[in-house]
């Protein structure tokens, strides 16, 4: 074999251990999933999709939001338009918030300080 691949045998037996290590690390397990919800445009020209979208990591009891630099604030409501399960408001500032544990599938909806709506899903189990 060549040192490049003896290199690349070397560095996955090293980082490989510390790698399941890190893992079993009660933080990192509850890092949550990711979603995407992005910008609820004209429904006419539904053609061109967005380029703007808002990062949601979530787990079952937590929100946070990566927050392009035009958005200062959102209205944060999870569940049915006409009936929220719940609501709040997030900021630049605090981007994060507290949720009261859910389980199941909810659709978010966030209302920028621009009038703009960016949706998507959550799923919680």
């Amino acid at each position: 074999m060549g040192p490049f691949i003896h290199t690349l045998i070397l560095f996955f037996s090293l980082t490989i251990p510390l790698m399941l290590y890190a893992n079993d690390s009660e933080e990192l397990q509850d890092e949550g999933h990711v979603e995407y919800l992005k910008y609820d445009k004209n429904k006419k020209r539904k053609e061109l999709p967005s380029r703007v979208f808002i990062e949601c990591h979530y787990t079952e009891k937590h929100l946070r939001f990566v927050l392009p630099p035009f958005i200062k604030n959102i209205h944060v409501s999870i569940g049915d338009e006409e009936a929220p399960v719940w609501q709040t408001w997030v900021t630049d500032v605090t981007p994060e918030c507290d949720i009261p544990k859910l389980i199941g599938e909810y659709e978010i909806t966030c209302r920028t300080d621009g009038n703009q709506i960016f949706k998507g899903k959550l799923y919680f189990y």
